[in-house]
């Protein structure tokens, strides 16, 4: 029988692989890799109001699906326009 803990790990992970590219490639350098949102904007060359936007909603959309509840259905125009450009300049994500 699985711990309430790996249930709860399981719908943890399940969020943050339902988040977009950009939201969470900074959601893991920040939480994972314990980067300072100056140092991912400096890594992926956005500014720093980017880098609070893209936790903010990563934030919004885990915690709406770890309470089980439907999150935004939408990412904010400036992250979706961030997440074009990037792609655009890179040609992939990473």
């Amino acid at each position: 029988m699985a711990e309430p803990h790996d249930a709860l790990l399981a719908v943890y992970e399940a969020a943050v692989d339902a988040l977009t590219p950009l939201p969470r490639i900074v959601f893991l350098l920040h939480r994972v890799d314990d980067l300072s949102y100056r140092a991912i904007a400096e890594r992926l060359s956005l500014d720093r109001a980017m880098i609070e936007a893209c936790m903010v909603h990563a934030l919004k959309v885990i915690a709406c699906h770890v309470d089980g509840r439907s999150g935004p259905q939408t990412v904010p125009e400036p992250i979706f326009r961030a997440e074009a450009a990037r792609l655009g300049r890179h040609g992939r994500w990473g």
